[in-house]
């Protein structure tokens, strides 16, 4: 488990951009991975009126779920590893492991129903 303080800041680039400076620092394919990105909420979006989200980031070989609660200066993100197989539970039942830190968290904030699977992001490609 691990908690962090995120401020993130974005920039979009063009695809010519975007070769450009792989060129520049010598990336290769081999440098990307791929990952999942899947977002949870209730089914009347309390997390959402929160300005909070909640996500389930799929690696090949591993997961992580996420909750991101909104702070004076950016967010708390609460991170617990999962496994694959937890990651398929989680998506037919809604409910996440009670000995993470993400559930204890989303029980203070009184989110005791079952979550739903509101959005997926299929294709991610990162690069370390």
């Amino acid at each position: 488990m691990s908690k962090n303080l995120e401020i993130e800041y974005k920039t979009m680039l063009s695809e010519e951009s975007f070769f450009r400076i792989t060129d520049y620092f010598q990336l290769k394919e081999e440098d990307f991975f791929v990952q999942v990105n899947t977002y949870f909420d209730t089914l009347d979006s309390q997390l959402k009126q929160m300005n909070a989200g909640l996500r389930i980031r799929s690696f090949t070989d591993s997961a992580e779920i996420t909750l991101k609660l909104p702070e004076k200066v950016g967010l708390l993100e609460i991170t617990d590893t999962i496994s694959l197989t937890q990651v398929q539970e989680i998506t037919k039942s809604g409910v996440f492991p009670e000995n993470s830190e993400v559930f204890q968290k989303l029980l203070q904030l009184n989110i005791t129903t079952p979550l739903h699977k509101i959005g997926c992001l299929l294709y991610t490609s990162r690069c370390v």
